[in-house]
């Protein structure tokens, strides 16, 4: 199969710009082909990584409507900060409702929802740092896990405290009480995964690593995904502290876990110390986080504050797993002219008005590339793409954000999956 190059008059490169050397690299077709893949194979529209916690303020708005912002992958429905030690379990869900006289099953549909419509994960968070929760036994640890299976998971039971709607998972936010079992909390759990039914398991630990209270649960290597507290500690991040903060991120990274996320507080007041401003998350942090293939994103609390300071509109274009184009489907399953003539979006916003318009987005467009799927796939397949995708410069873009993307994309060279040609203009 041929490969074709476009080039639109109206897309000058600006040849003092540092994207023009990274361009002319070997290394830039491989980071489009990361983009495209991911499109193709994990979904054709941009998602967030943001996880948050919900349900410790009357005053940050429903569980639906979180959901219905666009702003985040996970959330985490906290907490269920009684139980264990022989305790009858409750839960606390602040200025919202009453889950223990049974006045929250009113969130089955926000639940419902945001799953079916939303596609964001909603997971029970045990602990929290005010509650009374401990595991005094193995036997202890069999006997919650069955009751959160009942009463939030896909079991049976007439009490359900957030009514009949099946939550994802569970968040182990450990904070006090014991350390003890933790672990076989864990394995009970999960042992009520199944294909069609998957229990996921998240811990959010403090950064110091060992955790004081997760870590042998943690080392279960059962956990889905670990929401690590940056902040109030020695290993949050600051311009003096990069060092100290990389070394202990790097361990954490290097855990038996599938995805590890970035915990910070979502305004400067949501905890005592270790806020970053989304500028400094794009510019300094996430170019030492996402170095890693664990990275999965960034957890905040809280929904609350994020409402408040407005954190994640501004960050949530920059913390996904790559950088992505939203590309439109009909350009795959046939070769036509409409086909080839279906641009990329870039950060889910349109190109095209701007372009018939003869203008720019934000610093300029940078470049043009025409994408091909590699003729062995497209014979395996059956489906056939040409695409034009243009790239332009942003007020989030970041020199640091796209070279880690230039390297991260190195990993995927190997798939041989793509064919591309780059035009950048003259």
């Amino acid at each position: 199969m041929a490969s074709f190059m476009t080039h639109h008059p109206k897309l000058a490169l600006p040849t003092s710009s540092w994207f023009t050397m990274a361009i002319r690299s070997p290394a830039l077709p491989l980071l489009l082909a990361a983009c495209l893949l991911l499109a193709l194979t994990g979904g054709l529209r941009a998602e967030p990584c943001i996880a948050v916690y919900w349900g410790q303020n009357g005053f940050e708005g429903g569980l639906r409507e979180a959901c219905a912002t666009g702003n985040y992958k996970y959330v985490l429905v906290a907490f269920l900060n009684q139980f264990g030690n022989g305790q009858v379990p409750q839960m606390n869900l602040a200025g919202h409702c009453d889950p223990n006289s049974g006045g929250c099953t009113f969130l089955s549909n926000d639940i419902i929802s945001c799953q079916r419509d939303y596609n964001v994960k909603v997971m029970l968070s045990l602990g929290g740092a005010v509650g009374s929760y401990r595991l005094v036994s193995k036997e202890e640890a069999r006997e919650v896990a069955h009751y959160i299976y009942n009463s939030f998971l896909g079991g049976a039971s007439s009490n359900r405290p957030l009514g009949n709607a099946v939550l994802d998972g569970v968040d182990f936010d450990i904070e006090g009480g014991s350390r003890d079992h933790w672990d076989d909390l864990a394995r009970y759990l999960k042992a009520y995964s199944t294909p069609e039914q998957k229990v996921h398991l998240s811990a959010a630990p403090q950064c110091p690593m060992p955790d004081y209270f997760l870590q042998p649960a943690i080392d279960t290597g059962l956990f889905d995904y670990m929401f690590v507290q940056f902040y109030n500690n020695y290993c949050q991040y600051s311009s003096g502290n990069a060092v100290t903060f990389e070394q202990i991120w790097n361990q954490w990274v290097s855990a038996n876990v599938s995805k590890v996320f970035l915990g910070l507080p979502a305004s400067p007041q949501a905890a005592g110390s270790g806020f970053v401003t989304p500028d400094e998350l794009i510019d300094s942090v996430l170019p030492i986080v996402k170095r890693s293939e664990k990275y999965g994103g960034i957890m905040l609390w809280s929904r609350y504050h994020d409402v408040i300071y407005g954190f994640s509109p501004q960050g949530k274009n920059v913390v996904y797993e790559f950088l992505r184009w939203d590309v439109a489907t009909s350009s795959c399953g046939r070769r036509s002219r409409e086909s080839e003539e279906h641009l990329a979006y870039a950060g889910g916003s349109p190109l095209v008005p701007f372009l018939n318009e003869g203008g720019n987005v934000g610093g300029g467009v940078l470049a043009v590339f025409v994408v091909e799927l590699h003729p062995q796939v497209v014979e395996e397949t059956g489906v056939d793409c040409r695409l034009k995708v243009f790239v332009w410069e942003d007020a989030l873009w970041s020199r640091a954000q796209a070279d880690f993307l230039l390297r991260r994309a190195v990993g995927l060279q190997a798939a041989g999956n793509i064919v591309l040609v780059i035009d950048v203009g003259e």
